[in-house]
């Protein structure tokens, strides 16, 4: 919330939703993606430069739980809903610092050519397959 005061509503918003019951962290870090891509794209971005360099340090995290979490959590839930605001996703991508930009690269191209999580699984599955091996 400090790199970002304006998610204060959102977050609240969330967590009132919840009650004492805990949302998860991934839930936790969909209500900030949507947040962001809202931001990028209605261009309020002025945020972004605290944003993006907290969120860079998770991702370089030792801890990799934390890594892991914002790297699949926050970093793929910005490209699924930046999908579907013209812009935003050029935006975030400006904002990304190197090691968040390659999450976001790597992700990409992990989804290119697919159309489902579903597909993405199958083609991980194939490749991770030895050479010869049964199906």
């Amino acid at each position: 919330l400090t790199a970002g005061p304006s998610f204060r509503p959102a977050w609240e918003a969330h967590l009132a939703e919840w009650g004492t019951e805990d949302a998860g962290i991934y839930n936790d870090l969909a209500v900030l993606a949507q947040h962001i891509v809202e931001l990028a794209a209605s261009g309020q971005i002025s945020e972004f430069p605290a944003m993006f360099s907290a969120i860079e340090v998770l991702v370089a995290s030792e801890d990799h739980d934390v890594a892991a979490s914002v790297t699949v959590g926050l970093i793929e839930d910005l490209q699924t809903v930046a999908s579907h605001h013209p812009g935003a996703g050029d935006e975030i991508v400006k904002a990304l610092r190197p090691r968040s930009l390659a999450a976001w690269q790597t992700i990409a191209t992990a989804w290119q050519g697919h159309s489902s999580l579903a597909d993405v699984v199958r083609a991980e599955a194939r490749q991770r397959r030895p050479r010869g091996g049964a199906a």
